[in-house]
């Protein structure tokens, strides 16, 4: 299954797309553990905080979702 694009017409009306979009989540089993806190702070000497992929889970699930929305739009 996948999720189909949807394109508003001039006229307000709401048709399906020509996308299918698959998401895949590959980090949902991993835990935020100190390993991983440690990984956030010796990556964030080196990379910018705000893109790094160890990060705490409410930050990490908040870009998630603000970016797949903006993919969406």
């Amino acid at each position: 299954g996948g999720w189909c694009s949807q394109e508003t017409l001039p006229n307000g009306q709401l048709v399906t797309g020509k996308e299918i979009y698959f998401v895949g989540i590959i980090d949902y089993l991993q835990f935020y553990n100190s390993r991983k806190r440690a990984e956030t702070i010796l990556k964030g000497f080196t990379y910018n905080r705000q893109e790094i992929s160890a990060v705490d889970p409410k930050f990490y699930s908040s870009r998630f979702c603000n970016f797949m929305c903006s993919m969406m739009e």
